[in-house]
């Protein structure tokens, strides 16, 4: 070889196979990075899907005890009427309507519980400041558990400071022997 193809070889080496050579370990670099953040990632989906049955049985067990028997739907009834008054709330209507049996999730668990829901329709008539420590009161009852499904709250000149308000609320207690007594 003569010394002008050993020039144009070195030329050509320095300026496009060393730098191309040097991309290409930088890519197998972030390659083998990528591979390893992939397969961190799979590890973390596959432990997702898995059911801590133990951890489900334990919050279920919890959630029994908080719901009342059925001989104490009355008193988060009494409890509900006690903290509107204390309120200063005036109580239109308090209408029980048709209870009803229901299962957690889609079909009846191993364990067998079940639970019934009893709405109570309530009208009365607050101040707005009333109607936010109702409610709050409801989300923390001592003697159950219930929920608020749906208000309707409307200005009428003629109670004027106070509101119109009607809404729904949910008692729940369990169907067998395993609630708060």
């Amino acid at each position: 070889m003569s010394a002008a193809g050993i020039m144009v070889f070195a030329a050509v080496f320095a300026l496009v196979i060393s730098p191309t050579q040097k991309k290409i370990i930088s890519k197998k670099k972030e390659w083998k990075q990528m591979e390893a953040t992939l397969a961190e990632s799979r590890i973390k989906q596959s432990a997702a899907y898995k059911i801590d049955k133990t951890g489900i049985e334990a919050e279920s067990a919890v959630l029994k005890r908080k719901l009342p028997s059925r001989s104490n739907t009355s008193a988060v009834i009494d409890e509900l009427t006690r903290k509107g008054k204390a309120l200063n709330i005036e109580f239109i209507t308090i209408d029980p309507q048709e209870e009803r049996s229901a299962t957690p999730g889609s079909r009846q668990s191993a364990d067998g519980f079940r639970y019934s829901v009893l709405p109570i329709g309530i009208d009365m008539r607050a101040s707005f400041k009333s109607i936010g420590e109702y409610l709050h009161a409801v989300d923390n009852l001592e003697s159950g558990f219930a929920t608020v499904d749906n208000v309707q709250i409307s200005k009428d000149e003629r109670i004027f400071p106070k509101l119109k308000v009607r809404m729904t609320v949910s008692v729940y207690s369990i169907e067998e022997d395993s609630g708060q007594k």
